[in-house]
């Protein structure tokens, strides 16, 4: 079998362009919208802001890059901030109205997730091993955590832990004022799905094709569902059920108690974006190109839109629309009821 880090490193790299004879990275970040504003990393490197009081006509607003190399997540947005990681080691705190710079703090590797903020603090994890827990206001280091392996995902914050996977195939709780650990679990492969927590559980993916439900309190396994191959998308919980895709072209609708599969639907290629629900449909997009709407009930297709271009970054409802970028660079707006696309938007 191929080492499944030759193989994660080719899927990053599938999101690269040839540039002075070498590879450069170029992401999948998704969007994020805050106040009738989107705001999103480009394939570029840059974190654009989007003004969308004008439903049909988007209008960029400012643009910020200084060399980031990539970014893989979309931004998080709290308190006039725009958080966002980048491929250059570095998380930018900038100013959502203008874009200018308030702050940036350097990591030891590469960032992959989005960071979390809750209350003061933002919390993101690095390729160097550790999840860092700063102040939002002036970036100050309030404690850091080493894994011991490369942190992709993006963290989630919930019951007073933060909770996380790494590469080293550990899934760890820790207390979300100290950093100190709560408690671990090891798994049978890495893990690079961003975990999702609701009533007492956390979900997560694993590449062993594994998804987990865990008891937040003890880390202990409720259940686990087998999948055909990685996930790498984050779970959406919705009314009982756990919506999630995986590499192998699938979503799976499982139930959110027992992991029962209640129905899964096929998509012509693999599947690393998370799902959304919008105006009761549940909208999910392939690596084909292609953007789902389906009936969360039965799984039943509802309409599908054809958006030219492969999808990885993770989809963003509001306002009864979906937010889409496309690996060609471009954002794409599309009604959530019936899949009819309102506009598309070149990113630099």
């Amino acid at each position: 079998m191929v080492p499944y880090g030759f193989l994660l490193t080719a899927l990053l790299l599938s999101s690269c362009v040839g540039y002075g004879g070498k590879a450069r990275p170029e992401g999948w970040s998704g969007p994020v919208v805050v106040e009738q504003t989107l705001y999103i990393g480009t394939r570029k490197g840059k974190v654009e802001a989007v003004d969308l009081s004008n439903p049909n006509n988007p209008r960029i607003e400012w643009r910020f890059g200084e060399k980031l190399g990539a970014i893989y997540a979309a931004p998080e947005v709290s308190g006039g901030t725009v958080y966002v990681g980048a491929y250059n080691g570095k998380l930018y705190a900038l100013d959502a109205k203008k874009g200018w710079q308030k702050w940036p703090y350097s990591a030891g590797g590469p960032i992959i997730g989005s960071p979390t903020v809750v209350g003061e603090e933002v919390f993101f994890g690095s390729s160097d091993g550790k999840l860092y827990a700063l102040e939002a206001e002036g970036g100050r280091l309030v404690w850091e955590f080493d894994a011991g392996g490369k942190i992709w995902c993006t963290p989630a914050v919930a019951e007073g832990k933060v909770f996380f996977g790494s590469l080293n195939h550990h899934f760890y709780a820790l207390e979300v004022k100290s950093g100190r650990l709560v408690w671990e679990r090891e798994f049978k492969a890495a893990v690079v799905s961003s975990p999702t927590v609701a009533e007492g559980k956390v979900y997560v993916g694993t590449l062993e094709g594994e998804l987990y439900a865990l008891d937040c309190r003890s880390g202990q396994i409720a259940w686990f569902f087998k999948a055909g191959n990685w996930f790498w998308s984050r779970p959406l919980v919705k009314k009982g059920t756990v919506y999630v895709g995986s590499l192998d072209h699938k979503l799976y609708a499982l139930d959110a108690q027992t992991g029962e599969e209640k129905w899964s639907f096929e998509t012509g290629k693999l599947i690393r974006s998370s799902p959304v629900m919008a105006s009761g449909i549940l909208v999910v997009a392939s690596k084909d190109g292609q953007a789902y709407g389906l009936d969360p009930i039965s799984g039943g297709k509802i309409w599908q839109a054809d958006l030219g271009s492969p999808i990885l970054a993770d989809l963003w409802a509001e306002g009864g629309r979906v937010y889409i970028a496309t690996q060609d660079n471009k954002l794409h707006a599309l009604e959530a009821k019936t899949g009819v696309k309102v506009w598309n938007l070149p990113l630099e």
